[in-house]
């Protein structure tokens, strides 16, 4: 059978890019250097659009939080919160911090993430997350990110 007379010829509707982008959302990629170690930044054609269209950079923060339990957070800051932001991609700037929970109280931990202080020795310095990953999904930021590699 001829590929002309198929759902992939010229003339028909090819469903491989919808299906590619299905599987793989994330698809766009760049890297950037935090403390000595490769960031991988992973984003959807959404996230590219919704920053493309910003007048003003987007600050996203990967945090370690050290409470109770170990948290990985991702945060959207619209306005600089502080001078340690890499630069990513155009109106893009990132960092990563490892924090320490002020207390470990579930209720203290549920309302809002109290931190005492930013971790600042050897080790807490070696915890740099590898990978992120930015959507945006119904006029909201979504972030996830991996300590180790996936």
């Amino acid at each position: 059978m001829a590929l002309r007379h198929t759902y992939f010829s010229a003339a028909g509707f090819n469903p491989l890019p919808y299906i590619d982008r299905w599987l793989h959302p994330y698809r766009l990629t760049t890297t950037v250097t935090l403390r000595g170690r490769t960031v991988r930044i992973h984003w959807t054609d959404r996230a590219l659009d919704a920053v493309a269209n910003r007048t003003a950079p987007l600050y996203v923060e990967m945090q370690l939080y050290f409470s109770c339990v170990v948290k990985k957070r991702v945060l959207f800051y619209e306005t600089l919160p502080a001078s340690d932001f890499i630069v990513a991609g155009p109106r893009l700037h990132v960092r990563a911090r490892t924090v320490e929970s002020d207390i470990c109280s579930p209720e203290d931990f549920a309302a809002g993430y109290p931190a005492r202080r930013e971790l600042s020795s050897a080790g807490a310095m070696r915890m740099v997350p590898r990978t992120l990953w930015l959507d945006y999904q119904g006029g909201q930021w979504v972030g996830e990110m991996a300590v180790g590699d996936p």
